[in-house]
């Protein structure tokens, strides 16, 4: 039998191999300690990689909050007129900071993961001038916010999620019950992202060796059948 297909078939393993012990990095909320953090994100069409229009009507960062294995997130919007309903994965949103005169709100959702897309539905009501000509437009589409793991930065850690909400008004009489703000990003401190378990590392370097042994016994098997 001749070497070289001997050759193709541990290569094909070996790229087959890499695929399923190399380690990916998720941000899994269990993995996380208690806190709040800093994430960027944005807002793409329903099923697709294409930024939505309504990307516009969200500021960013997001605030990521995390609190015993389970994750919540605060969007930041402008226009909020225009944007009469949001729901993220079916939740329906938790008003936490409002300011009618500048037309913003903060709203929170719990969600599943910050790994892929998470699905949201939004309903936009416009009915006024723009440009000096009357527009209107009411509709409701799926949106998804993508989030951009690399971007997490800590805020504040080790705090119970209760203990940076409170009720009250601030003196400008915006409503609000966190005191948590999203611009206090500017005291964010960048975060590795959680790793998976190391025995995938493992697995990968035993699967590694045990190929370079097949390959080595290979070539001293044919270097002695041409020696002979």
């Amino acid at each position: 039998m001749s070497s070289k297909p001997v050759y193709k078939l541990l290569f094909a393993l070996l790229i087959i191999i890499s695929f399923i012990f190399v380690p990916s990095f998720h941000v899994n909320a269990t993995e996380m300690k208690d806190g709040t953090y800093s994430i960027n994100y944005t807002v793409l069409k329903a099923g697709e990689k294409n930024v939505s229009i309504a990307n516009d009507y969200f500021d960013k960062p997001a605030t990521l909050i995390v609190q015993d294995g389970k994750m919540s997130v605060q969007v930041p919007m402008n226009h909020s007129k225009w944007i009469t309903s949001l729901a993220v994965e079916g939740h329906a949103e938790k008003i936490i900071k409002e300011n009618k005169s500048a037309d913003t709100r903060v709203s929170e959702f719990p969600i599943s993961t910050v790994d892929s897309p998470v699905q949201a539905k939004i309903d936009v009501y416009i009915n006024q001038k723009l440009n000096g000509e009357d527009f209107l437009y009411d509709n409701s589409y799926t949106i998804q916010l993508d989030f951009d793991k690399s971007s997490l930065s800590l805020i504040s850690g080790g705090q119970k999620a209760d203990q940076n909400h409170t009720q009250g008004t601030d003196k400008k009489g915006d409503k609000t019950n966190q005191t948590t703000s999203v611009t206090s990003e500017k005291n964010a401190q960048p975060i590795d992202n959680p790793k998976t378990s190391d025995l995938s590392s493992l697995y990968l370097f035993v699967a590694l060796f045990v190929l370079s042994g097949a390959v080595l016994f290979i070539r001293i098997i044919k270097q002695r059948k041409e020696t002979f």
